[in-house]
């Protein structure tokens, strides 16, 4: 609903939605993986294991590389003082090391082997290495008062544009003022 919204509803809902469909992403992550563990528990056959493994090993890569981005945000905003992104690192971070552990689990749970195989998936991490280190003013900034205006998008000179259609220009000491 969150995504449709983005995409279909004018600019002043956008963040909304994005905040929306994340927030789905996140929350339906951690049960899929629980959802994916039950249907494979009763597998004993070698090639039942390498099926069971090889989607393993793509949820567990997926969670790594997840849960190393969030640290590396989490950091990175901690030491920017970024409180949302901090917030927002921590979910993520928190599911994706929940999620990845049970995989862990349950794959050593089914076979000896198929858990040393998922170990290998653990280099998924490195795929999170390389995120971007994102950070709260690219979708929310403060005025010289204290408000908070949330962006919608940029225009030419990096001005940015909020919710109500405003143009905002960044000052000297970091807050951002109307120019219309």
């Amino acid at each position: 609903m969150g995504t449709a919204g983005y995409f279909l509803l004018p600019d002043n809902f956008k963040l909304i939605c994005a905040g929306v469909g994340l927030g789905a992403v996140i929350g339906v992550f951690f049960p899929l993986t629980l959802l994916v563990v039950s249907w494979f528990e009763n597998v004993r056959s070698f090639w039942g294991c390498l099926g069971v493994w090889f989607v393993y090993v793509i949820i567990e890569g997926v969670a790594m590389a997840l849960f190393v981005c969030a640290v590396k945000n989490l950091i990175f905003s901690v030491f920017r003082l970024d409180f949302l992104v901090t917030l927002l690192s921590l979910v993520v971070g928190v599911t994706a090391f929940f999620a990845g552990t049970w995989i862990v689990v349950a794959a050593f749970n089914l076979s000896a082997w198929v858990g040393v195989g998922v170990l290998i998936s653990l280099c998924g991490g490195f795929a999170g290495s390389g995120a971007p280190a994102i950070s709260s003013e690219e979708f929310m900034v403060s005025d010289g008062r204290g408000g908070y205006h949330f962006i919608v998008g940029t225009s030419a000179g990096s001005y940015k544009i909020d919710t109500d259609g405003n143009t905002l220009r960044r000052r000297a000491d970091g807050t951002y003022e109307k120019i219309h």
